[in-house]
């Protein structure tokens, strides 16, 4: 991960790997292990 300053902008590269495991394919599913790792994955891009 890193960023560049520029002079109108900043450009974050940010890249991780997560391995969700889930039971069924169901939207619902999906969204709560989507809020179950949100957190991990912004406490890293803040880092």
């Amino acid at each position: 991960m890193g960023a560049t300053l520029c002079t109108e902008s900043i450009t974050v590269e940010f890249g991780c790997q997560i391995r969700v495991e889930l039971k069924d394919g169901s939207l619902e599913s999906i969204l709560k292990a989507f809020c179950k790792i949100l957190p991990e994955i912004l406490r890293d891009f803040i880092q």
